[in-house]
């Protein structure tokens, strides 16, 4: 497919362009909280703009489960139009039953960062995510279970990295993580292989797709979150043929 029309690659490198600009203008603001806030709201503009109408990002959001579970503090979470909303101030309590992704975003990603990140998302893993009745992915349960247990979507966004050892950390400690990707704007993106539509059935197989080149990061999140929420709320829309050949996203 010649570069004039492969639109999906043009349109999300040029979103990733975009918030490269918006990233490096922050840099301006003095106090890291201000810094941190303007970079949240950034990602949460991209995600609104584009993703289904009947999902809202909230920030400032507190998890909860009917066990009594909480989650603490999560940058940004993606929850259906449905769902109830306790609010304190400025912030916002969210049964996890009407949560589908939640973010932790980093300005910098380096080795404290990644495991902080990962440790606050793993207390959504003993959270129980009830399968919505109106589920139809496929027309076929066992797919429909499979997803349902990565639910809701952990995401780590980063715009920098500073984690050398990132690639290796993920391939040693794979089985012990907690996310299902790990975007790096004007990087790429670690995938994990059930989400996006790649449903694996080899189990030997790594946990993890790499994913490296120009508009991979935003457009592989963008994938992974579109096609695990429409499997849930309505008809699935299965984009991933605009995606081949994977290859072209490592140009």
């Amino acid at each position: 497919m010649s570069e004039e029309k492969d639109f999906l690659k043009l349109f999300f490198v040029n979103k990733e362009e975009e918030l490269t600009s918006k990233y490096k203008t922050s840099s301006i603001l003095k106090s890291s909280k201000n810094k941190g806030d303007e970079r949240e709201l950034f990602l949460h503009g991209f995600l609104e703009d584009n993703l289904p109408a009947q999902l809202k990002i909230v920030k400032n959001v507190e998890i909860i489960d009917s066990k009594g579970n909480n989650s603490g503090e999560i940058d940004l979470a993606a929850i259906g139009i449905e769902s109830p909303i306790l609010t304190i101030g400025d912030r916002k309590i969210i049964p996890i039953e009407g949560v589908y992704a939640a973010f932790e975003i980093k300005s910098i990603l380096t080795s404290q960062e990644f495991r902080k990140a990962n440790q606050k998302l793993g207390m959504l893993k003993n959270m129980e995510w009830e399968i919505p009745g109106n589920s139809s992915a496929y027309g076929n349960v066992n797919i429909i279970n499979r997803l349902s247990k990565l639910m809701p979507l952990k995401m780590i966004f980063a715009y920098e990295n500073n984690f050398k050892s990132l690639e290796n950390v993920i391939l040693k400690e794979q089985d012990g993580l907690n996310f299902n990707l790990l975007s790096i704007l004007n990087y790429g993106t670690y995938m994990e292989q059930s989400v996006g539509g790649f449903l694996i059935d080899n189990e030997k197989a790594t946990r993890y797709i790499k994913v490296i080149g120009k508009g991979a990061s935003l457009a592989f999140l963008y994938l992974s979150l579109q096609f695990l929420i429409t499997s849930f709320i309505f008809k699935p829309i299965i984009l991933y043929k605009y995606y081949l050949p994977y290859s072209k996203w490592s140009t």
